[in-house]
């Protein structure tokens, strides 16, 4: 699995997840921290358990091509081939579709990068995720960006450079 942070937990043993489960697992936090106190076997058998959550999320999410966006009092249903690019504004989050239609989402710019498949959306930015599959341009200098689709220009944070260059192969 892609992302994933292996850490020492004893002499003999270490621990794997994926990233974005240590940043959003508050038991998993809670444990880790506290892993002396705790009985080693059993924080193993929960971090097994959620390692195969994880996985069974991950798989479905490369196979999803559909995405439901939370709006005020309703939801979009529509398919993720259809999405340019999202953009954080405050605790919501505005959607970019190819067409130039705006959605105005009720979530955060978090819930997407959990919730979307990685496989084709990425941040790119703390304000921005894209959909790969849409860039047209790319320029990976001192201040890097994405042009998409739709002729808007994407700003590329700096620490996410490399992580970019693997997944568009330069």
């Amino acid at each position: 699995m892609e992302f994933t942070v292996t850490f020492k937990y004893n002499s003999d043993s270490f621990l794997s997840f994926p990233n974005f489960l240590l940043k959003n697992c508050k038991t998993l936090k809670a444990m880790l921290a506290n892993k002396n106190k705790k009985n080693p076997e059993a924080i193993h058998l929960v971090c097994n358990c959620m390692s195969a959550k994880v996985c069974n999320t991950h798989q479905k999410q490369m196979e999803q091509k559909h995405f439901t966006i939370p709006t005020k009092g309703t939801e979009v249903y529509m398919e993720l081939e259809q999405i340019l690019y999202l953009e954080a504004k405050g605790h919501y989050t505005n959607v970019y579709l190819k067409d130039g239609t705006k959605i105005l989402s009720t979530k955060t710019l978090g819930y997407f990068a959990i919730n979307l498949p990685q496989n084709d959306f990425r941040r790119c930015h703390n304000t921005y995720i894209i959909n790969i599959t849409h860039i047209t341009e790319h320029f990976m200098g001192r201040s890097g960006y994405f042009v998409m689709d739709n002729k808007q220009t994407i700003p590329l944070a700096s620490r996410r450079k490399i992580e970019f260059a693997d997944i568009i192969g330069l």
